[in-house]
């Protein structure tokens, strides 16, 4: 018999007592302290940074989830590749524990190995996951990459950045939901007029199907202007996407729905069936949409253009942006890009007619 002392005994996992978490308590102590000194002298950098790492996408939610509409077709095709893929993944489990119980029938009493359904269950959710991390990563990726390489300065607040962003996002959208119509239509968007030259529609309606509003659109009657009393429900209807948050989200309750973005009046408007092989200035010279901060227009309102030639924030009629220094723009190429306010008139002029016959340098502005 061997000796007690030999003998090796369960020796059970130490608690997590009051005493040995101290360190840690006086870690964030100590970290709480730095942030609050920190914010004291002005410096609210890391204080934002850590509240958006931990609650940002509460807010992302907020200013998204209401403007997302389910498909029941997209729906319908997620489930049955979600049952394809358990279906596959337990057959092939189930061949894998065939073959391993095939080598191990010389033993008697050997149980077979059986796959279990959890495991499949298991095996899906990862499969998401990486899906949804990638999304995630990739996101991370371009965020860094626009950082890295925006004209812009790095020392602003990290919320005024988020927002900045986020309204580059809509203009992109807008001018993506352009080139989607024009594919369709063989036309740039542009404003209705009925036989007696009364605007009815605007040519943000138009672009409506192109937005993931399509049924919105379906509830337009396009026999009646915008402003009819039996069109109020469609037109207070209020898009995310058309939402600067830099100036906050305006609620209209007892009226039409606001647009923070308003188009170039010299090739969205009234110009007819203009096509982008019209803008002989060239795609990457010639301005499509802006955003706006006063005198804001309603989405369905088709006279909401304006001339960028006016000048950035230097008229309540004109563009303008909440973000200090310019204001944003979308180009007919698709890219957004930040014009100061102090560019030169000449320039924006150019960048304002889509026939002008000018050339502009990117280093003009």
């Amino acid at each position: 018999m061997a000796n007690d002392e030999t003998k090796t005994t369960y020796q059970p996992a130490p608690e997590l007592t009051r005493k040995s978490m101290r360190p840690l308590y006086n870690g964030l102590g100590v970290l709480g302290i730095v942030l609050v000194l920190l914010c004291c002298g002005g410096v609210t950098f890391p204080l934002e940074f850590f509240f958006t790492l931990a609650f940002g996408w509460i807010f992302f939610l907020g200013q998204n989830a209401l403007q997302m509409q389910p498909s029941g077709e997209q729906f319908g095709i997620w489930v049955a590749c979600v049952i394809l893929l358990v279906i596959l993944c337990q057959a092939l489990g189930t061949l894998l524990m065939g073959a391993l119980a095939a080598r191990r029938t010389s033993e008697e009493n050997a149980k077979p190995p059986v796959w279990p359904f959890r495991w499949t269950v298991i095996f899906v959710v990862m499969v998401h996951a990486m899906f949804i991390g990638g999304l995630a990563a990739t996101g991370v990726t371009q965020q860094a990459y626009w950082l890295a390489t925006s004209p812009e300065p790095w020392v602003e607040s990290n919320f005024l950045a988020a927002r900045r962003m986020t309204s580059s996002n809509n203009l992109k959208q807008l001018a993506l939901a352009t080139h989607n119509y024009h594919d369709d239509a063989e036309r740039l968007p542009q404003s209705a007029f009925d036989v007696s030259g009364r605007p009815t529609h605007s040519w943000i309606t138009a672009l409506l199907p192109f937005i993931e509003q399509e049924r919105l659109y379906d509830t337009i009657d396009f026999d009646k202007p915008w402003d009819d009393p039996a069109q109020r429900d469609a037109f207070a209807t209020r898009l995310e996407g058309l939402q600067n948050p830099g100036l906050g989200y305006s609620r209209n309750e007892n009226g039409p729905a606001p647009s923070h973005y308003a188009a170039n009046g010299r090739v969205i408007g009234q110009r007819g069936r203009m096509r982008f092989e019209d803008l002989k200035d060239g795609t990457s010279q010639t301005i499509l949409y802006g955003e706006v901060t006063h005198r804001i227009p309603a989405w369905g309102d088709p006279l909401n253009w304006r001339d960028p030639a006016a000048g950035i924030n230097q008229s309540p009629s004109g563009f303008g942006s909440p973000y200090p220094g310019g204001g944003q723009f979308a180009f007919a190429d698709g890219s957004v890009r930040f014009l100061p306010e102090d560019i030169d008139p000449e320039v924006l002029r150019a960048l304002s007619t889509p026939d002008g016959g000018e050339t502009v340098d990117r280093d003009d502005y």
